[in-house]
């Protein structure tokens, strides 16, 4: 975390109570349950033990509607998880309190969209050329069923390195080239359609090796039963942010809460529940909010024209 955004935090908590067992719990949002599963185990205990304060999570449905309507004075929230695009619109129009210079939210976790496989019938380390290696690796692969990631994974097969990927994804030429990268595997893909589908169709062996996302994966082979392999390099990040509410009256206690939740320390104890390390220098992509934002509507309409084919 960033020296002005640990200061912030420090001037918004102001003295820390003198009785934190008298005061209400914390009331944390998260629009992920899996990722509230992984704060359960990684980061609330610790944060109670350390500070005296209780946390009650709950859901949202991450739609930018519903924050809109929660911040002001009767906020049921006082800190929320958050992705970063939300976040800026939330930061500029006033419904989230900022924390700095660099805005109004601290980094809480890095899911991550990657490659895995069943160990027990490859103890090979694929990665998406090998995906696309039928001769190779004979067998069945599994993508989620839509362009968002997708269509990224293609061109990073196709030898597009990351930082090339949404420029080259940008023209109509780029788009033809993952849209023919995807022919070349079309009689061999399973298609999946949610986070829990991903690790069925491994599970399953519908699927040899698929697209994933990596807490999903982590928390599969958390039950005992898996052995999935997980490949870091070339995945996609996506990105969680802590945010404090506008409106709630429990400043101290978030403040606490985000330095605590955004520390290295803890940031490291998530990486075994499938979130990336905090600095993981492996080739990897970003997935670009703004792009899917812009380019999304034309992308999945033309995604399921060719599903259709």
């Amino acid at each position: 975390m960033r020296r002005s955004v640990i200061l912030a935090l420090l001037l918004l908590a102001g003295a820390a109570p003198a009785d934190p067992s008298a005061m209400p719990p914390l009331r944390v949002a998260v629009p992920d349950p899996g990722f509230a599963a992984a704060l359960a185990r990684a980061v609330l205990p610790g944060f109670t033990a350390a500070s005296g304060l209780g946390v009650v999570t709950s859901g949202w449905d991450g739609r930018f509607g519903s924050l809109a309507l929660a911040a002001g004075a009767a906020a049921p929230w006082d800190v929320l998880a958050i992705d970063p695009a939300r976040l800026a619109l939330a930061c500029a129009q006033g419904l989230v309190r900022p924390l700095g210079h660099e805005g109004c939210g601290v980094r809480a976790a890095r899911p991550a969209l990657l490659l895995s496989w069943d160990r027990r019938k490859l103890q090979a380390s694929p990665n998406w050329a090998d995906f696309w290696d039928v001769a190779k690796y004979p067998g069945k692969r599994g993508l989620r069923a839509g362009p968002r990631g997708t269509l990224e994974i293609a061109l990073l097969a196709d030898g597009v390195a990351p930082g090339d990927v949404y420029a080259t994804l940008r023209g109509s030429a780029g788009v033809d080239r993952a849209f023919r990268k995807l022919d070349q595997l079309r009689p061999y893909l399973v298609w999946w359609h949610s986070d829990a589908e991903a690790a069925t169709i491994l599970r399953t062996g519908q699927a040899l090796m698929s697209s994933a996302p990596s807490a999903t994966i982590a928390a599969a082979d958390a039950e005992g039963a898996q052995d999935f392999g997980m490949q870091w390099q070339g995945s996609l990040f996506g990105e969680i942010d802590w945010a404090v509410l506008t409106g709630s009256h429990a400043e101290t206690a978030a403040a606490q809460f985000l330095a605590f939740a955004s520390a290295p320390a803890r940031q490291a104890a998530l990486v075994p529940l499938g979130y990336a390390p905090p600095a993981d220098a492996r080739p990897a992509l970003v997935i670009d909010d703004a792009f899917w934002r812009q380019s999304g509507p034309a992308l999945r309409a033309r995604f399921a024209a060719w599903l259709q084919r």
